[in-house]
């Protein structure tokens, strides 16, 4: 009889070969055995990032166990027992080849699922017989190989997640009705005692997040006892306490032993608040804890954090902090592509150990957790790859070791330690650590990770001087480097990092008020009770540094050389790019050369001049890998709880720069759901793969980036209108609009300046005020108002600026007719900025402008601030690239006037209605005369994708 060791080469081999078109790699195994335990599974995959583990055997019952085996051993992540039904005679290896490929096997997928229904529903849709004990009967090796092509969208889905998190809140919930106010109050000052802050004292908040802790470290002890069996379980502790309570401080006590005291204290501090009467509802999250430790994949799903935010949805936080939870399938996304790109083409398991990963703003831990699992997926990889014996836990705990992650929260800090240790708890030294943020007892200011940006030994101190309780600090203060550890044993950030990844705070110094805003709780800064001015006045002159440093390096590169000076001033402001400019340059001063940065930045990113100095980093001290945006109608957002749009930022670190060097800029036209979403998305990324039904992608060179904006590679959902966005810059006889016309005044200089009376005024000059429709739906318009200028300077202000051209500020997709108007006299207005130019390419220059081609050049500069509406800014209007009519002869000049005669009446419906006949008349009147290469229909192309992308539009 064959042996099954021959059969499972075939296997292998087969499902190999098989399994080449979805990137499916299998191979036998020879059979190890170690304490009387098979080391390897008979037959290993490597799928999506997921190893997979194949048990055969002419055995069933053998097969079963060592596949369940195999799974509780963590060697896998999915495990397949094979039952060969058929033996296998003494045949000449030939015949055996041509056998297997005919047998016929039944086979048990086992998961860690928290229900297997789902799985096995999913296999009922190949119309394969199940038994009642869950084996499938009667498959072949390509039903085999499409059964585990859609295995990883089974492990759990979101939905189920989300269930399960549900479930989680309502435990949380049961805990906090029993919470009354005295004991709130208590819970606060456990929780928030940091001098200095002014966090809502939310009765519901504080006792979610004091049951929060609970919840997890019950859940972090139940998942340590995998490890360490002496350990009692909390349901027996909790029998033979009969508290709860008493019970799950005794569980403290014993992981204290092992050195976890980061998790432990709060925790302990909170059950000593805590009366007799809490026993049930703390038994209660206790059973919940003890679930998500039995439940793999739900650890892998970052469930701490994913709970955190929902618990911790307090107003001043979110917005005082400005912090955002990054999504799940978009940490993948993000850590996946930059652990990639920082070992591009490197299989070298001694670095991967080695790297240093860091958060200098982690929050509950979301991205280092993801930065965690790509570097395990690495790993697993080169060891399938190569063939290594190398083993997976321990390379995973020295991973975990060189994780940093500081936030300026300690409760938040405590979730991502718990997190973290919940991946693998057996690692004792951790890097996780809570930055003091506000007003010292000395009542200097300290603005937490951005003090590394002047100090680092101070930053070190601040650490160290934390640690130590209230009255001792009161002694130290003269003191301030005095440490209460030993060097060795203190927290040491590294010189250099390898990897940085960030979604950053993104408050601007200024804050709006809103109704569900405090007056002391706007903008930034806003949680303070006292000394917020101190607090901004640092953040300030470390803002003004920064600037300086970021200036100096934008001159070096040469990157405004094509920017009026006029112009430069504006550019080279930073205030309006607030908190998230900063971290960046922190992380620009901290990663290693040709280490990788990854981060989650709002779109602005890519375009205007507030973060200009950004990009000029960015093009200047990094190869620029990855530049990822979403058009997915379902949110422009990367974070939960925001409806900013954002973009995520992959960056590799470089002095010295090649010409060929290319960033790929990607719009994501369906936002991945679910983390294999994520991974599949990156995997073609990382294999130059730009053609998706997923996402449209673009490939730049250095060279293009030196442009004002970036934004034209990420303008439209459409390959094709990107692609003639980027087309039109590059037309002959450009110029920028700035350079042609003097363009002004925005609505504060206007409010500042005039006071708006009647038309029927006798004094005052013709002004169009507001921007109601009726004002802009057609190309000629006639002043509303009259201002009186309110000062001699004024008076100068109007007869410099007024002009009967005129273009807006802002606009709505939906409702606007025009982008450019004309005024039958000079006049100034407060929703649109005048562009004085000669008279005579005045009309020129509204045609264009209003044709589908000024269209598609204006949008793809445009700035969003939330749902359909876009901001234009001065400087956006200044840097457009029009066609130069100065030199077009005065024929064609006389053409244009004849067609601005015969359209300057029509009454110019909605933007997304208009791509009519008399539309495309316009339009194909525009392209002759500027004899443009545009085919009648690519111009139906366009309207059709632009009409497909305003409908999309919410």
């Amino acid at each position: 009889m064959v042996i099954e060791e021959t059969i499972n080469h075939y296997i292998g081999k087969y499902l190999d070969a098989f399994g080449k078109d979805i990137e499916l790699k299998c191979k036998s195994e020879r059979t190890e055995f170690v304490n009387g335990y098979a080391k390897r599974p008979d037959i290993k995959c490597f799928y999506q990032g997921l190893r997979i583990g194949i048990e055969s055997s002419y055995q069933k019952s053998d097969a079963e166990k060592d596949a369940e085996n195999r799974l509780n051993q963590g060697l896998v992540d999915i495990s397949i027992a094979l039952h060969i039904k058929e033996s296998i005679g003494d045949i000449n290896e030939s015949e055996v080849e041509d056998k297997i490929k005919g047998l016929k096997f039944d086979c048990k997928i086992f998961i860690p699922l928290s229900s297997r229904k789902a799985l096995y529903n999913y296999i009922k849709d190949f119309k394969l017989p199940i038994a009642s004990n869950e084996w499938i009967q009667d498959l072949d090796i390509l039903k085999l190989k499409e059964i585990i092509k859609y295995l990883p969208h089974k492990l759990i889905s979101e939905e189920q997640t989300k269930e399960y998190i549900d479930k989680v809140s309502q435990a949380l919930q049961d805990f906090s009705q029993n919470v009354d106010e005295e004991l709130s109050n208590k819970l606060y000052e456990s929780i928030w005692r940091l001098y200095g802050l002014k966090i809502e004292n939310d009765k519901e908040l504080i006792s979610y997040q004091a049951g929060l802790l609970i919840l997890l470290s019950s859940a972090f002890y139940e998942h340590i006892r995998n490890y360490r069996p002496g350990l009692k379980s909390l349901r027996s502790l909790i029998k033979e306490k009969n508290s709860s309570v008493i019970a799950l401080q005794k569980a403290m006590e014993k992981i204290e032993e092992i050195d976890y005291q980061l998790i432990t204290k709060n925790v302990n501090e909170i059950l000593d608040l805590l009366p007799p009467k809490f026993d049930k509802p703390v038994e209660n999250l206790t059973k919940v804890g003890e679930e998500i430790a039995q439940n793999k994949i739900l650890l892998s799903k970052d469930i701490a954090g994913r709970i955190y935010h929902k618990v911790s949805g307090d107003i001043s936080q979110r917005k005082g902090f400005a912090t955002y939870y990054t999504q799940i399938p978009a940490a993948t996304l993000l850590a996946e592509l930059s652990v990639n790109t920082l070992y591009d083409g490197v299989e070298d398991i001694e670095l991967i150990k080695e790297t240093k990963v860091a958060d200098f703003a982690c929050g509950s831990g979301t991205l280092l957790t993801y930065a965690y699992q790509s570097l395990n997926r690495l790993a697993s990889k080169i060891i399938y790859d190569k063939d290594l014996n190398d083993d997976i836990k321990e390379i995973s705990k020295r991973i975990l070791e060189n994780i940093y992650g500081i936030d300026a929260l300690k409760y938040a800090a405590q979730i991502t330690a718990i997190n973290l240790a919940l991946l693998a708890p057996e690692v004792k030294k951790q890097n996780i650590r809570a930055d003091y943020f506000g007003i010292k007892e000395d009542k200097t200011p300290w603005l937490g990770s951005l003090e590394l940006i002047r100090n680092k030994k101070e930053f070190k101190n601040m650490l160290d001087w934390l640690d130590l309780p209230k009255e001792e600090r009161i002694k130290k203060e003269g003191n301030i480097s005095l440490t209460i550890s030993g060097e060795e044993e203190g927290f040491k950030l590294p010189d250099k990092i390898d990897l940085i990844l960030m979604n950053p705070p993104f408050t601007r110094a200024t804050g709006r008020k809103g109704k569900e805003f405090k007056e002391k709780e706007k903008g930034l800064f806003g949680f303070v009770v006292e000394d917020r001015e101190r607090l901004i006045e640092k953040f300030n002159k470390i803002r003004d540094d920064v600037k300086n440093d970021l200036i100096k390096i934008a001159k070096e590169s040469n990157i405004l050389k094509d920017i009026d000076d006029d112009l430069k001033n504006v550019y080279y402001g930073i205030s309006r790019a607030g908190e998230g400019l900063l971290f960046l340059y922190l992380a620009y001063l901290y990663v290693k050369e040709n280490g990788v940065i990854g981060f989650v930045l709002p779109k602005n990113l890519l375009m205007g001049p507030s973060w200009f100095l950004a990009r000029s980093l960015l093009f200047s001290k990094f190869h620029l890998k990855y530049v990822i945006t979403s058009f997915d109608s379902q949110g422009y957002n990367f974070s939960e709880s925001t409806n900013l749009s954002e973009v995520l930022i992959i960056a590799k670190r470089k002095d010295h720069h090649d010409d060929n060097e290319e960033t790929i800029f990607v719009n994501l036209l369906k936002k991945p759901k679910t983390t294999i979403d994520a991974l599949e998305i990156s995997y073609k990324l990382l294999n130059r793969d730009i053609i998706s039904n997923d996402y449209i992608a673009i490939k730049v060179n250095r060279k293009s980036l030196l442009s004002d904006s970036w934004s034209y590679f990420v303008s439209f959902p459409s390959r094709h209108l990107t692609e003639k966005a980027i087309e039109l810059q590059s037309l002959n006889n450009m110029i920028e609009l700035g350079k042609i016309a003097k363009i002004g005044i925005d609505r504060h200089q206007f409010h500042d300046c005039f006071t708006i009376v009647n038309l029927e005024s006798s004094e005052g000059y013709p002004v169009l005020f507001g921007g109601e429709e009726e004002n802009r739906s057609s190309l000629i318009i006639k002043p509303n108002k009259k201002g009186i200028p309110k000062n001699k300077n004024c008076i100068k202000l109007f007869e410099d600026y007024s002009s009967r051209l005129l273009v807006p500020d802002r606009i709505s997709l939906k409702t606007v007719h025009l982008v450019s108007i004309y005024s039958e006299r000079p006049i100034l207005s407060n929703m649109f900025y005048s562009v004085r130019v000669d008279d005579k390419i005045q009309k020129a220059l509204i045609l264009w402008l209003n044709s589908i081609f000024g269209l598609i050049s204006i949008l793809s500069k445009r700035e969003e601030t939330g749902g359909s509406w876009i901001s234009l800014k001065i400087s956006q209007w200044k840097t457009l690239k029009v066609p130069d009519f100065r030199k077009f002869e005065k024929e064609r000049l006389n053409e244009i006037d004849l067609l601005f005669e015969e359209m300057k009446n029509y009454e110019i419906s909605r933007l997304p209605d208009q791509f009519d006949r008399n539309r495309k008349f316009f339009d194909l009147s525009i392209r002759d005369i500027l004899r443009l290469e545009i085919s009648d229909n690519e111009i139906d192309k366009i309207y059709e994708e632009f009409k497909n992308w305003l409908k999309n539009i919410k």
